[in-house]
Protein backbone atom coordinates (compact mmCIF):
# COMPACT_ATOMS: atom_id res chain seq x y z
CA UNK A 1 0.00 0.00 0.00
CA UNK A 2 1.43 3.33 -1.06
CA UNK A 3 1.67 6.20 1.39
CA UNK A 4 1.80 8.66 -1.48
CA UNK A 5 -0.90 11.27 -1.75
CA UNK A 6 -1.92 11.83 -5.34
CA UNK A 7 -3.13 15.29 -6.24
CA UNK A 8 -5.18 15.87 -9.36
CA UNK A 9 -5.28 19.68 -9.45
CA UNK A 10 -7.12 19.88 -12.76
CA UNK A 11 -10.03 17.87 -11.33
CA UNK A 12 -10.07 19.91 -8.10
CA UNK A 13 -9.91 23.22 -9.97
CA UNK A 14 -12.75 22.10 -12.27
CA UNK A 15 -14.85 21.32 -9.19
CA UNK A 16 -14.18 24.78 -7.77
CA UNK A 17 -15.06 26.32 -11.13
CA UNK A 18 -18.29 24.31 -11.31
CA UNK A 19 -19.29 25.49 -7.81
CA UNK A 20 -18.55 29.10 -8.73
CA UNK A 21 -20.72 28.76 -11.87
CA UNK A 22 -23.53 27.21 -9.82
CA UNK A 23 -23.39 30.10 -7.37
CA UNK A 24 -23.54 32.63 -10.21
CA UNK A 25 -26.51 30.81 -11.76
CA UNK A 26 -28.45 30.64 -8.48
CA UNK A 27 -31.71 32.53 -8.60
CA UNK A 28 -34.26 33.25 -5.93
CA UNK A 29 -37.97 33.00 -6.39
CA UNK A 30 -38.74 36.08 -4.32
CA UNK A 31 -39.96 39.19 -6.00
CA UNK A 32 -37.98 42.34 -5.31
CA UNK A 33 -40.80 44.06 -3.50
CA UNK A 34 -44.57 43.81 -3.15
CA UNK A 35 -46.33 46.99 -4.15
CA UNK A 36 -49.87 47.95 -4.86
CA UNK A 37 -52.56 50.47 -4.19
CA UNK A 38 -53.71 48.70 -1.06
CA UNK A 39 -51.66 49.12 2.09
CA UNK A 40 -51.42 45.73 3.70
CA UNK A 41 -49.46 44.68 6.74
CA UNK A 42 -48.67 41.42 4.99
CA UNK A 43 -46.91 43.28 2.17
CA UNK A 44 -44.77 45.14 4.72
CA UNK A 45 -43.88 41.90 6.50
CA UNK A 46 -43.07 40.25 3.18
CA UNK A 47 -40.79 43.12 2.22
CA UNK A 48 -38.98 42.92 5.57
CA UNK A 49 -38.49 39.16 5.21
CA UNK A 50 -37.33 39.63 1.64
CA UNK A 51 -34.78 42.24 2.71
CA UNK A 52 -33.45 39.95 5.45
CA UNK A 53 -33.32 37.06 2.99
CA UNK A 54 -31.34 39.12 0.48
CA UNK A 55 -28.90 40.19 3.20
CA UNK A 56 -28.43 36.58 4.28
CA UNK A 57 -28.03 35.45 0.67
CA UNK A 58 -25.40 38.13 0.09
CA UNK A 59 -23.47 37.01 3.17
CA UNK A 60 -23.70 33.39 2.02
CA UNK A 61 -22.36 34.26 -1.43
CA UNK A 62 -19.47 36.23 0.06
CA UNK A 63 -18.53 33.40 2.44
CA UNK A 64 -18.90 30.79 -0.31
CA UNK A 65 -16.63 32.76 -2.64
CA UNK A 66 -14.05 33.15 0.14
CA UNK A 67 -14.13 29.38 0.67
CA UNK A 68 -13.70 28.76 -3.06
CA UNK A 69 -10.71 31.11 -3.08
CA UNK A 70 -9.21 29.27 -0.11
CA UNK A 71 -9.74 25.95 -1.90
CA UNK A 72 -7.98 27.24 -5.01
CA UNK A 73 -5.06 28.48 -2.90
CA UNK A 74 -4.85 25.10 -1.14
CA UNK A 75 -4.75 23.31 -4.50
CA UNK A 76 -1.92 25.57 -5.66
CA UNK A 77 0.01 24.97 -2.42
CA UNK A 78 -0.44 21.21 -2.75
CA UNK A 79 0.88 21.38 -6.32
CA UNK A 80 3.93 23.34 -5.15
CA UNK A 81 4.56 20.93 -2.29
CA UNK A 82 4.17 17.95 -4.62
CA UNK A 83 6.68 19.43 -7.07
CA UNK A 84 9.18 20.19 -4.28
CA UNK A 85 8.79 16.69 -2.86
CA UNK A 86 9.35 15.13 -6.28
CA UNK A 87 12.45 17.27 -6.82
CA UNK A 88 13.86 16.43 -3.39
CA UNK A 89 13.23 12.73 -3.95
CA UNK A 90 14.99 12.77 -7.30
CA UNK A 91 17.96 14.64 -5.78
CA UNK A 92 18.30 12.01 -3.06
CA UNK A 93 18.24 9.22 -5.63
CA UNK A 94 21.02 10.81 -7.72
CA UNK A 95 23.39 11.45 -4.84
CA UNK A 96 26.58 9.36 -4.88
CA UNK A 97 26.50 6.54 -2.37
CA UNK A 98 29.70 6.14 -0.30
CA UNK A 99 31.86 3.13 -1.15
CA UNK A 100 32.11 0.46 1.47
CA UNK A 101 35.50 -0.01 3.07
CA UNK A 102 36.80 -3.56 3.01
CA UNK A 103 38.92 -4.69 5.98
Amino acid sequence: MSKEIRIHPEIAKQGVSDMRAALNAMETSFRKEVEGENVLDMADVFNEINEEFNTLLSQFEQTFLQNLQAAEEAIDKMEETDALQARDSSLRETQVKPKSIDK
